[in-house]
């Protein structure tokens, strides 16, 4: 497969564009972890984060996918909503 294949078809284009940030964020992460000397135990939670990352928002881009043809209101309303409502799911985990 060569370059214009790739941006040819966007559904290959868009996991292999998210999955490159998610590498990236995990990337420099672990060079920031490296700075300040954090123990190995961080890098194994910086790569599940990355990942965990990257299967929580997988679901996104069929919901955007899905809304896109909508007026602009109403897919700022279903944005707003999914924010908050995965927010409300992260702010109800005890620790």
């Amino acid at each position: 497969m060569n370059w214009k294949e790739l941006l040819e078809n966007r559904n290959r284009l868009f996991w292999l564009v998210h999955s490159a940030g998610r590498f990236g964020f995990a990337l420099v992460h672990y060079l920031g972890s490296l700075l300040h000397d954090l123990r190995d135990i961080f890098v194994v939670i910086i790569f599940l984060n990355a990942y965990l990352g990257w299967l929580f928002t997988v679901p996104l881009r069929y919901l955007y996918r899905r809304v896109w043809n909508f007026p602009p209101i109403k897919i700022a309303l279903v944005v707003i909503f999914f924010l908050f409502h995965g927010r409300s799911l992260a702010d109800s985990e005890e620790y």
